[in-house]
């Protein structure tokens, strides 16, 4: 799970269509903020 997490990170932060890294920062905490509450 962790990894697949950090995969999709990566593929976020890299994305072409997602050029605007502020989003790209909210997304990690987004995926961040899941996996807390999926995993305490």
């Amino acid at each position: 799970m962790q990894y697949s997490l950090k995969r999709c990170i990566y593929y976020n932060r890299y994305d072409k269509n997602t050029p605007i890294p502020k989003l790209n920062f909210y997304i990690d905490l987004t995926l961040m903020f899941m996996q807390r509450e999926r995993n305490p």
